[in-house]
């Protein structure tokens, strides 16, 4: 089984990242980027990278046309939840590959099955975790098992995550694993959470060929 971090932002410390990422057994990642952004550095050895496209969108009634633009068609397309009505609109575009929501948003049930029916795979990002502690660790823990419950009884695709913005938000596989055992999901789903099964969907929309080693359409 190969392992990709579907979440990790594009800094000016990108082959200090790559090179994390190999330490900890990483086969492949995801580099988010904001689309005024040059694309990161290429490699020749080490994890895969795929190239992605990191939406910050504000209002609901804008993400149907930011989705959709010309620009990310070659790209792994990801949106930041800002908000509950936002990451609805998301969830309820079939563009969208992963919705990164904020910490405190809320996943319900109409959201959860929303994300099955359209491939939509909701990030749960670590980071947030090392980020903050005390009673806001524990607000934003919460949140994610109450979003995880819905999630887990729709059977709708997730993805864990580091959500890196250095080195050192980088964790390994099996930490990640241990966190989505953490939120309440069952082992096989916690490995495809981990597996970038979730990029099979944007494979697809670009055409033939792969994203990364590992991920590939079979005719």
């Amino acid at each position: 089984m190969e392992f990709h971090d579907c979440c990790v932002y594009q800094t000016p410390d990108n082959a200090t990242i790559l090179g994390m990422a190999s330490i900890l057994g990483w086969d492949g990642i995801c580099m988010l980027r904001k689309p005024d952004q040059k694309k990161g550095i290429k490699i020749k050895r080490g994890p895969g990278l795929a190239d992605g496209m990191l939406l910050d969108i504000r209002k609901a009634s804008s993400v149907k046309k930011l989705i959709s633009s010309p620009t990310n068609k070659n790209n792994i397309v990801a949106v930041r939840g800002s908000c509950e009505e936002v990451s609805r609109a998301v969830l309820e575009s079939r563009e969208a590959d992963l919705l990164v929501p904020d910490p405190m948003t809320k996943i319900d049930l109409v959201m959860a099955k929303l994300a099955k029916e359209n491939s939509v795979a909701v990030c749960f990002e670590f980071r947030h975790l090392l980020e903050n502690s005390g009673g806001e660790r524990s607000r934003i823990f919460s949140q994610m098992k109450k979003n995880a419950a819905h999630l887990k009884k729709c059977g709708s695709p997730f993805c864990l995550c580091s959500g890196a913005m250095n080195p050192y938000d980088m964790r390994s596989p099996s930490d990640l694993m241990s966190f989505g055992r953490l939120l309440g999901f069952a082992d096989p789903d916690v490995k495809k959470a981990v597996s970038g099964r979730f990029m099979e969907k944007a494979v697809r929309r670009k055409g033939k060929g792969s994203v990364m080693p590992g991920v590939e359409v079979e005719e």
